[in-house]
């Protein structure tokens, strides 16, 4: 509302919480839209993103969500942990 972009906050948020599982154990996260399935809210490049499954090492690394979000109010897109490969 401020008109700041919200990406370096999210990432920063979302950075936290893949550090936070990793040192849980974790070894692999997916990707889930907000409400657990892609709606009117989400962007394109999320939608595509959703169910996708990463190392957390890569996710880490190149953070596909937010990187790759397009909505202009913010990604809303999360990670949770995953036994899938």
């Amino acid at each position: 509302m401020e008109g700041k972009d919200p990406k370096p906050y999210i990432a920063e948020a979302l950075t936290t919480r893949l550090e936070d599982m990793k040192r849980g154990g974790v070894q692999y996260v997916e990707v889930t839209n907000y409400g657990g399935s892609p709606d009117y809210s989400t962007c394109e490049n999320c939608a595509k993103l959703h169910g996708q499954v990463f190392s957390i090492d890569v996710a880490l690394e190149t953070l596909p969500v937010p990187s790759l979000c397009t909505n202009s109010f913010g990604c809303r897109c999360e990670y949770r942990p995953s036994r899938r490969r």
